[in-house]
């Protein structure tokens, strides 16, 4: 008589492969998750800085935007960040749109292993790398 099917040790066998494959894939999908949530942070803070920079000139008054470890404030509002930034500081864009002296640079955010910057030039350029 033969047998049709699979026995029981051929179904652990494939279960195994199966749980160990979905492990590796939800491992690694961390790290692409960790990689959307920076970029997003990074998105963030640079369309900030560019409405602070936009505010400035319309307003024809100082705007400030001050980035501590975790957050910013920008306009009475605390902005909370999923990342940190390492190297917390203070960016004042005058009514003309342009940084003041001392108050441009690179802001850079980080989350575990994964790192973006802000960089914001001494003319008012904004860009994220």
């Amino acid at each position: 008589m033969k047998n049709r099917g699979f026995s029981l040790i051929e179904l652990v066998i494939v279960i195994s492969i199966i749980g160990i494959t979905l492990g590796y894939a939800i491992i690694q999908s961390s790290g692409f998750i960790d990689g959307i949530k920076i970029k997003s942070a990074a998105q963030i803070v640079a369309s900030d800085l560019r409405l602070a920079k936009s505010s400035a000139i319309a307003s024809s008054s100082e705007k400030t935007i001050v980035f501590e470890k975790n957050r910013y404030s920008f306009l009475g509002k605390i902005r909370e960040l999923p990342v940190i930034i390492l190297n917390p500081q203070t960016v004042i864009f005058s009514p003309s749109g342009m940084p003041k002296p001392g108050y441009f640079g690179t802001i850079n955010l980080s989350l575990k292993k994964k790192n973006l910057s802000v960089v914001i030039s001494p003319a008012g350029r904004i860009r994220i790398q």
